[in-house]
C-alpha cells in the first residue's frame, strides 16, 4: 500500500527575517544571502497519494485515526494507529503519523535531525592558542591540535555541509600555523635541551 505514495517536494520557504524566498532540498544550516539570517532547515518529507486527494474510507476499509472518513494507507511507527495520506509523514524511512509526531513524537523527530555540526576546525584554533598562552603544555596540546585538524580533513571530505562550511583554503591556513607552531616548538625544546 505503501506502494501508492510519492514524496512531495517542496519548492523553498521564507526567510524568517526578510521573507525573501530560498531555495534548499536538503536539511542542515543555511544562510539567507540577502540579509545574513543562519539558521537550520530541517525537511520532513511528507507522503501524498499521487491521486493528490485522500481516498474516502468505505464501511469495510480501515480509516485513518485522525480522519475518520478517509481511507488508511499506512499504520504510524509511533502508535501503532491507521494513519491516511494526509497524516503520513517518513522520518528515517519510517512512516509516522503527523499528529505524533507533532505531540510524543516530538523526540522522534529531534533524533533523526544533526542539531549540532562537528567542528573540528574550531577545536584547532582552541588549542593552538592554548599551546600560545600555556607553552609548558604543548606537549598534550598539539597532537590534540593535529587530531583535530586530520578530522577536519575527513569530515571535509564525507560531510557535504561541513564542505560547504569550512573551505580547503580554511584547512590549508590552520594547517599551516599548526605547522608553523610545531616547528617552533620542536626548535625551542631542542635550544632548552641543548643548553
Amino acid at each position: 500500500m505503501i506502494g501508492a505514495l510519492e514524496t512531495v517536494k517542496i519548492s523553498g520557504f521564507d526567510c524568517p527575517s526578510c521573507s525573501e524566498r530560498l531555495f534548499t532540498d536538503s536539511s542542515g544550516p543555511t544562510e539567507c544571502p540577502s540579509c545574513g539570517w543562519q539558521g537550520q532547515i530541517h525537511i520532513l518529507n511528507a507522503l501524498r497519494e499521487k491521486t493528490e486527494i485522500a481516498g474516502s474510507a468505505t464501511p469495510d476499509m480501515a480509516v485513518c485515526a485522525v480522519h475518520p472518513t478517509k481511507q488508511a494507507i499506512a499504520v504510524c511507527a509511533g502508535t501503532g494507529d491507521y494513519i491516511c495520506s494526509l497524516c503520513a509523514v517518513e522520518v528515517d524511512g519510517n512512516i509516522f503519523g503527523a499528529d505524533y509526531l507533532s505531540k510524543a513524537g516530538r523526540k522522534t523527530v529531534a533524533k533523526s535531525f544533526a542539531r549540532h555540526l562537528d567542528r573540528p576546525d574550531g577545536a584547532i584554533g582552541f588549542w593552538i592558542l592554548l599551546t600560545i598562552f600555556i607553552v609548558f603544555l604543548g606537549p598534550l596540546f598539539i597532537p590534540l591540535a593535529i587530531h583535530s585538524y586530520t578530522k577536519a580533513w575527513k569530515l571535509r571530505k564525507n560531510d557535504a555541509i561541513f564542505k560547504r562550511v569550512c573551505s580547503r583554503v580554511d584547512i590549508t591556513v590552520w594547517g599551516l600555523i599548526l605547522f608553523s607552531l610545531t616547528a617552533l616548538y620542536t626548535l625551542g625544546l631542542v635550544a632548552i635541551f641543548m643548553q
